[in-house]
């Protein structure tokens, strides 16, 4: 079934019977153009596109996790399009389902949250990088080029 929305009322919440991965898989293939995320309680959410600079700064994040992950070798990296928008309701339920750490990056006021199970989240300021702990211990995320993404490296 195809269907169109206007990316003014983006992001939407559509409500439909329970999916299982495999549907949800499915689902999304039906319909390529759209970006879709599944919350843990089953609601359908349709994202908006990221545009130029979000995508520049999710680029630079993506590049060098990957790139520490290929020396690591512990495990694989991602980019953003896998299909969610990581906002503070998202990271705790993240962490209520297994993550051990989340960053929450906020380019425009040049924040980082913090997230640890179990505890209360942290945020930063002023940082020119992160460094990682438990499944990242060793990753280090320059956030100047994050801050900046189309100035000088």
């Amino acid at each position: 079934m195809k269907f169109m929305i206007d990316e003014a009322f983006l992001p939407a919440t559509l409500t439909s019977p329970p999916m299982t991965d495999e549907q949800f898989a499915e689902f999304c293939a039906e319909h390529p153009e759209l970006h879709f995320e599944m919350t843990a309680t089953g609601e359908i959410l349709i994202m908006p596109p990221t545009f130029f600079l979000t995508g520049a700064r999710n680029n630079e994040i993506s590049g060098q996790l990957r790139n520490w992950a290929r020396v690591d070798g512990r495990g694989v990296a991602t980019d953003s399009s896998t299909g969610s928008v990581l906002l503070r309701a998202k990271m705790q339920e993240y962490l209520d389902h297994g993550a051990e750490l989340g960053w929450l990056i906020d380019a425009e006021r040049q924040v980082v949250e913090i997230y640890r199970p179990g505890q209360a989240a942290e945020a930063h300021t002023g940082l020119d990088a992160i460094h990682g702990e438990g499944p990242v211990q060793g990753f280090v995320l320059d956030l100047k080029t994050v801050w900046d993404p189309v100035g000088p490296a």
